[in-house]
This record gives C-alpha cells, sequence and structure tokens, in this order.
C-alpha cells in the first residue's frame, strides 16, 4: 500500500494526461510522424518533435504541412500515419513508471480520476486498454470530444464536468508545456512529470517529479 503526496491527497479529482504520463507512447508518435515525412525526403530534428509534443493531431499535421511546403492537407497525413500509429500501439504498450499504481491507489482512497488527452478516441482507447485502465476511470475525453485543443484548458474543463467537481479543487498531471498551461488556464492545480523532451526546460506546474512514482509514498507498518 502506497500514501499520497499532499498535493493529491487534498484533491477532490485528478485528471491525467495519457501520452507520456500514463504510457511510454511519445516514441511511437514521432515513429509514425518520421514514417509519414521518410516518404517525402523530409524529417524532423529532436528539436522540432520536441516541441510537436502535447498538440493535437490537427495542430502537428497543420504544421508539417507549413514546414515541409506538402500539397496534402494535415487530415491526409494523419490518415496515412495512423495504420503505422496502430500496428506500433497493437505490439505492445509500456506504462510508464508509477501509473499503475497511482491509479490504484487514488482508487483505493475514492478520489475520481479523469484521462484528458489531445488523441483520438481510437487511440485513447487502444491505449488505455493495452495498460489494462480500461475501465480504470470515471471519465475520459478525447481530442474528438472538444472543439479547441490544449494550451485551450477544454479538454480539462469537459473532464471536471464530467466529474460533477469544482476545477479548483482538481489536479492535473501532465508531461507537456501545452498541457500544463491548459491546466493552469482551467484554475487547477498542476503536476508536471519530466520526460526526455521537457529535460532541460522549465515546467510551469505547482509541482515538477520526474516520474509518477515520486507522488507515491510506501505506507509504514505499525508495529506488532
Amino acid at each position: 500500500m502506497h500514501t499520497l503526496n499532499p498535493i493529491l491527497e487534498r484533491a477532490s479529482a485528478v485528471i491525467f494526461d495519457m501520452d507520456g504520463v500514463l504510457a511510454d507512447t511519445e516514441p511511437v508518435y514521432e515513429q509514425a510522424l518520421g514514417f509519414v515525412l521518410a516518404r517525402r525526403n523530409a524529417a524532423v530534428s529532436s528539436i522540432e518533435y520536441a516541441a510537436l509534443v502535447g498538440w493535437t493531431n490537427e495542430a502537428t499535421w497543420r504544421w508539417v504541412v507549413e514546414r515541409f511546403g506538402l500539397a496534402e492537407s494535415p487530415e491526409q497525413l494523419f490518415a496515412e500515419s495512423e495504420p503505422v500509429l496502430m500496428r506500433a500501439l497493437s505490439v505492445g504498450i509500456v506504462a510508464a513508471p508509477g501509473a499503475i499504481e497511482l491509479v490504484a491507489t487514488l482508487h483505493s482512497r475514492g478520489i475520481p480520476q479523469a484521462v484528458g488527452s489531445s488523441a483520438t478516441r481510437r487511440v485513447v482507447e487502444t491505449v488505455l486498454a493495452g495498460l489494462g485502465l480500461a475501465d480504470a476511470f470515471s471519465a475520459v475525453v478525447s481530442g474528438d470530444d472538444v472543439r479547441r485543443g490544449k494550451p485551450d484548458p477544454a479538454i480539462f474543463l469537459e473532464a471536471a464536468r464530467r466529474l460533477g467537481v469544482a476545477t479548483s479543487a482538481t489536479v492535473v498531471i501532465e508531461d507537456s508545456l501545452p498541457g500544463l498551461r491548459a491546466g493552469r488556464l482551467a484554475g487547477m492545480t498542476t503536476v508536471g512529470v519530466r520526460s526526455r523532451y521537457t529535460a532541460n526546460i522549465e515546467l510551469p506546474a505547482d509541482l515538477v517529479v520526474e516520474s509518477l512514482t515520486e507522488l507515491l509514498h510506501p505506507r509504514e507498518m505499525s508495529p506488532g
């Protein structure tokens, strides 16, 4: 059993981003993007890709079209990348360190949980099922469910609405700059999880951790 970091202990609800927070899926997205660009003799640098983390599919592929002057639409490029993405996800999804334990601990404490992800509904459902967390959340909001993606707070506001909780009593756990800005704009407490993409930048969060395991502490056993 575990105890929780005080920020989570005081929360009325917790909203998780998915990619990079619950699952180590960002390399899969980078692979799918690289596949599409390689067919056009193009590539993005690691710095460029890091800046795209947390964006919606539409925003990412619109940037790609503009960056490389491509004739295809963002929708066409995403459709081309999706089979690659889904094949990679079907091979195996790796949970982020501490993710499964944190979700289980929050559940045991009766703290409502939601997912607020920029990914499509199909991807969100695939990843959560692969993690064994398909039924772990009281609400799941995907990029398909809102008109504006992060850093707009719409995803998190909708998740809080579905949970029936006040935004001021809600904690958002995110790994990207757009996601953390969205959480702040929603009036929520923010926890930033560092990743390979944010190792050297300041995260605008109320608390910054290296992994979700830092939010959990072993429960001390009483003597006897």
